[in-house]
């Protein structure tokens, strides 16, 4: 941009004068262009997080149920322990 700029000021023969409309086109019509691929990435980026977070979410639920199930295991050990001044005995 700066070279168009630059071109386009120092020059006798200015293809775009000081308001620069060309320029300005060729701007808008590369944001025109770029702006739905854009969203498009970023719509699919929005998918891939929603998977590995549903992923993820999986994955901690069945952790939960292991330990749930540990701590069951401990409790039902404790109850037939017999435990008295710090010695436990089966």
């Amino acid at each position: 941009m700066m070279a168009w700029v630059t071109l386009n000021l120092s020059t006798p023969v200015k293809a775009d004068p000081y308001p620069f409309i060309l320029l300005n086109l060729m701007l808008s019509t590369q944001a025109a262009l770029l702006g739905p691929i854009i969203l498009m990435s970023n719509n699919r980026q929005s998918e891939i997080d929603r998977k590995r977070d549903i992923e993820h979410f999986l994955i901690d639920l069945r952790e939960s149920e292991v330990i749930e199930g540990m701590a069951s295991q401990l409790e039902s050990i404790h109850k037939h322990m017999e435990c008295e001044d710090d010695e436990c005995h089966w």
